[in-house]
């Protein structure tokens, strides 16, 4: 179904790192307003999971946030049925995407583990997106998954955190097996 959320939150005496990395406190209101929605759609075998996170601050110089950040989930399911053994094997091969629009995210300060304000980098604009398949046999669960599949397309200037690039494209895998209790 469709899933839709309104938040508004309103901060007093908002303390975090300024543009020094030292710590300073907001002596004014600082509020938050985001409406999130998501909607489950599907139609055969193909699933799609369209999700939005629209949010405004009401002083970005003290705190930034993305105004749009969208995440979209396609998928295709099948179960193949094995007529001899009498076994089940759910398939999921699909795809992800994670963008937001950009803004000045909070830099890293290995020094004090902290995180501070900044205004020199913005980031954002660039979709990440990730291919995966799902396997499902009984009690054991595969998955594979290429992240970052378009790592490179437009360069090598992408980044979640500044000065802190993202990882460029790999491969995961995995298994998980349900023992009985």
């Amino acid at each position: 179904g469709l899933e839709l959320r309104f938040n508004y939150a309103i901060i007093d005496n908002y303390t975090a790192f300024d543009t020094l990395a030292m710590p300073s406190q907001h002596g004014g209101g600082l509020s938050v307003a985001s409406v999130f929605a998501s909607k489950d759609l599907r139609a055969w075998k193909f699933h799609l999971t369209p999700t939005l996170l629209v949010q405004q601050s009401s002083n970005p110089d003290v705190l930034d946030l993305p105004l749009a950040t969208v995440r979209a989930t396609a998928f295709f399911e099948h179960l193949f049925n094995f007529k001899k053994t009498n076994g089940q094997l759910n398939m999921q091969l699909g795809a992800e995407v994670l963008y937001h629009t950009p803004y000045h995210a909070l830099a890293y300060m290995p020094a004090t583990g902290r995180y501070y304000r900044q205004n020199a980098v913005e980031i954002g604009n660039y979709p990440f997106v990730n291919v995966f398949l799902n396997l499902k046999l009984r009690r054991t669960r595969i998955f594979l998954m290429l992240d970052h599949v378009n790592s490179g397309f437009t360069g090598y200037d992408y980044f979640m955190i500044p000065f802190y690039p993202m990882n460029i494209r790999m491969f995961r895998y995995g298994l998980a097996w349900t023992f009985y209790d």
